[in-house]
């Protein structure tokens, strides 16, 4: 072969032609069970989910996920679970699943060293073997522990560069920078049987999956939240046509009440003058009256003694 049947070009803006835009790749992921898709490692951090049927430049990424650690060094599929794959940095390694990729299911970070590559077991669905710079293997048990790994042993002083594990069997292998090849056996370091196992991955699938939802739907009504006092503030400001309609009520009665108040108006003058007439002004008491009214009742004493 001369030349490639295909070439394609992954740029981070698709409306952008520029060059110096483009993704780097780092690392490809090509699972013979998903013939139709494969995955991407880019310099930048970021997972490129590719589709090899596309009709247009556009339709090659279908999803992409942000690993904020660096250069992506390897990205591995669970053979039990297709739907889940761990990405690996210098800084730690990362769980995620193709329906959550706003952030992933777990976070496989350990003090000891960088880390170079990551593996998932064939025999166990939760089982994932980490390899370090400074010679170390690691064991993670997802399902058991996921801030330590189940155990670690150093194999190499100079470091550990890459892990393959054997297609069927506990057995893996171990690559090291001087050329060297560690073939390993990994004894059954679980507590559960292998039908268990699967399930209770998929129960943590599922169960991080109604979580994620449930984050994006406080996510989302929060941002609705904080949108709405600008909206009910100019909401305010602005009267609903119900308002208008009373507002005009209230002046029409108001006109309507001034109107008929308006009937009674009097000249004050006027109401003085005929007051004067009508009721003239009297005494409440006489008392030249009341002393003559005494007078006549002594007179009176006197006659009938």
């Amino acid at each position: 072969m001369s030349k490639p049947l295909q070439s394609m070009s992954f740029d981070q803006d698709t409306d952008s032609s520029n060059p110096s835009n483009v993704y780097n790749i780092t690392c490809i992921e090509y699972d013979p069970t998903l013939p139709h898709r494969f995955m991407l490692g880019t310099e930048q951090g970021m997972m490129l989910s590719c589709n090899r049927k596309f009709k247009d430049q556009s339709e090659i990424i279908s999803s992409v996920y942000n690993t904020e650690m660096g250069p992506i060094l390897t990205i591995q599929r669970n053979m039990f679970f297709p739907k889940l794959f761990a990405s690996c940095s210098t800084w730690g390694v990362k769980v995620w699943s193709e329906d959550l990729s706003s952030s992933p299911m777990l976070n496989l970070i350990s003090a000891d060293g960088y880390v170079t590559d990551a593996a998932w077991s064939n025999s166990h669905a939760s089982f994932l073997f980490v390899t370090k710079s400074k010679g170390c293997l690691e064991v993670w048990d997802i399902l058991v522990k996921n801030k330590d790994p189940i155990f670690s042993f150093k194999l190499e002083g100079d470091g550990l560069i890459c892990v393959h594990p054997m297609q069927n069997g506990d057995q893996i292998a171990c690559g090291t920078a001087n050329g060297c090849i560690h073939l390993l056996e990994v004894p059954q370091y679980t507590t559960f049987s292998s039908k268990h196992e699967k399930n209770m991955v998929a129960s943590m699938i599922e169960r991080e999956g109604k979580r994620e939802k449930l984050l994006e739907g406080m996510t989302r009504e929060q941002r609705i939240r904080e949108k709405r006092p600008e909206k009910e503030e100019n909401m305010k400001n602005i009267p609903s046509e119900e308002d208008n309609f009373y507002c005009l009520e209230d002046d029409n009665n108001i006109n309507k009440a001034d109107e008929f108040d308006s009937q009674f108006d009097f000249d004050e003058k006027l109401v003085e003058e005929e007051m004067d007439h009508t009721m003239p002004e009297m005494p409440f008491f006489d008392l030249q009256f009341t002393d003559s009214l005494k007078l006549a009742l002594k007179n009176n004493q006197h006659k009938h003694s």
